[in-house]
């Protein structure tokens, strides 16, 4: 089976399981919320996400004559706790964390594209903070913000829609410590 993190860490599986946080979707509904990835790479994403279990299909319908499948993602599949996070080698992390940037590029993109967008109205809003933390300040922080994400962790409902929330906290790098 392939690894958590290059099963998760690319940029349509990715995408796919940011859709798929809290609500079931099907193929065609995925298609149209990613209308810029071609059919047959979402097809292919899609069974690698089943493959490395982190969706699962939760109903099958026939429509004209063909099993149109619903997808939701395996509870806790794309997460990683502490001790799976460290063991990510430095040269892996660079590069899942420049996946993770151009996603939120990608999300960038298609919301400053549309048509009447509204930052104030849509909450829509990024912005970058350098805080003065000791580890064990930044310990905390990193666990109040998992906890606020949970506060807000809704499902499916009338005027909801996804909404890419993304955090990083990245310490200056200690003086004197070289590569």
């Amino acid at each position: 089976m392939i690894e958590k993190a290059a099963l998760v860490i690319h940029p349509v599986r990715m995408r796919i399981l940011g859709l798929l946080a809290g609500q079931r979707m099907t193929t065609k509904q995925l298609s149209e919320a990613l209308p810029d990835v071609p059919q047959a790479t979402l097809y292919r994403q899609i069974k690698t996400l089943l493959k490395g279990r982190a969706l699962e299909v939760v109903e099958e319908r026939t429509v004209n004559g063909i099993t149109e499948s619903t997808y939701a993602t395996v509870s806790g599949a794309a997460r990683f706790d502490r001790k799976e996070f460290a063991a990510i080698p430095a040269e892996d992390h660079l590069r899942y964390f420049g996946v993770f940037l151009g996603i939120q590029m990608v999300d960038a993109q298609g919301y400053f594209r549309q048509r009447g967008y509204d930052t104030t109205r849509e909450g829509m809003t990024y912005f970058r903070a350098s805080l003065l933390l000791t580890d064990a300040e930044a310990r905390a922080l990193r666990l109040d913000l998992l906890d606020l994400m949970k506060r807000y962790t809704f499902g499916p409902g009338r005027g909801r829609r996804t909404r890419s929330v993304a955090v990083s906290s990245v310490p200056q790098t200690r003086k004197g410590v070289s590569s």
